[in-house]
């Protein structure tokens, strides 16, 4: 992935920032197996890799923004999401959705990216500082991650 996103002058830092497996809520039916997604409805982000994913499961995805997550779930435009739960809990979707469905079929995570030619440009002492920094600051977002989907987990 470092390579990939090199390719495009970003420098990417040693960790991503966790925001959790994402798992499927729904209005209809739990989800247990890849079969009981065939033909459902689901909010997806507009990313092409999401949209072919559940086509492959047989699901009906809609690239939907998530501003607008709510309301389609609500109005049964979708009948379900995908999203970590940590975002299922702060946007309260459990108010329009009945199942919760432990899928963790995909882990979240968000690179810290710099300007490549920038970060190049940094003394080798200030790129160690801020990569040991960024490195600490990642692994205490992570814990703080887990502690949240756990919490989370249990109230839902």
């Amino acid at each position: 992935m470092r390579q990939a996103i090199s390719k495009v002058n970003l420098h990417a830092f040693e960790l991503c920032l966790d925001n959790g497996f994402r798992n499927i809520t729904t209005s209809t039916r739990p989800i247990h197996k890849p079969e009981d997604l065939k033909g459902l409805k689901i909010r997806v982000p507009l990313i092409p890799l999401w949209t072919s994913m559940f086509k492959a499961l047989d699901a009906a995805p809609a690239s939907i923004n998530f501003s607008e997550v709510y309301s389609a779930l609500q109005t049964k435009i979708v009948e379900g999401q995908e999203n970590p739960l940590s975002i299922i809990e702060m946007a309260k979707l459990y108010e329009v959705q009945k199942y919760c469905s432990m899928t963790s079929h995909m882990w979240d995570g968000q690179w810290v990216l710099a300007n490549q030619l920038r970060w190049k440009s940094l003394p080798q002492d200030a790129q160690a500082l801020i990569s040991k920094h960024l490195r600490q600051a990642a692994l205490l977002q992570r814990g703080d991650m887990f502690k949240l989907n756990n919490s989370v987990q249990a109230k839902l």
